[in-house]
């Protein structure tokens, strides 16, 4: 089975808001351990005080999609690590083949559960050397596959795709194959 990579990021200007969603997604280093069999209940919980009023809704969508893929949330829904960079949080997450439907839908309701927030995702695969880069926009989800080229991290303008996803973020996010390749021919 593949194993597709994502870095997800989230901001809101609310710091008290942000402090919350910081915790809406546990990852497997917390401590104590995240319990998966109460993935769900955490879930709901921790979503529940970013956003009391549609809250469960979202949760319950999120759960249905992440069920419908995978048979349950438990693990799908713990990112592997969480870490801080600048004022944005990070969550590196690892799925099987499906990570592009269950990415998509986790910037979704982010998206919805907290209005106003920044959240993007640099999705990964492990075989060639694709990507995908979502962004939550106008109320909507937006994305874009891209297949860069080793010749590329040569030239010294960014993709236009690069340019648009990274726009906004510290200078010290560098997704990307061609962020990768240009740091292994300094």
């Amino acid at each position: 089975m593949a194993e597709l990579h994502t870095n997800l990021y989230i901001k809101h200007h609310d710091q008290e808001l942000n402090a919350k969603l910081t915790k809406v997604f546990k990852t497997i280093n917390d401590k104590p351990e995240p319990n998966f069999k109460k993935t769900k209940e955490n879930l709901l919980n921790d979503a529940l005080a970013v956003s009391p009023d549609n809250a469960k809704e979202l949760v319950k969508s999120l759960l249905k999609s992440v069920k419908k893929v995978y048979g349950s949330p438990s693990g799908y829904l713990v990112a592997e690590s969480r870490q801080q960079i600048g004022d944005y949080h990070s969550y590196h997450f690892v799925h099987g083949r499906s990570g592009i439907d269950i990415i998509r839908k986790i910037i979704w309701f982010l998206g919805k559960l907290a209005p106003g927030i920044d959240v993007r995702a640099c999705l990964v695969g492990d075989d060639d050397p694709w990507e995908i880069f979502y962004r939550f926009e106008n109320g909507e989800v937006v994305n874009e596959y891209y297949e860069p080229d080793y010749d590329e991290a040569k030239e010294d303008t960014l993709p236009e795709v690069y340019q648009w996803w990274h726009e906004g973020l510290p200078s010290r996010i560098k997704d990307g194959f061609i962020n990768e390749w240009k740091n292994e021919n300094k």
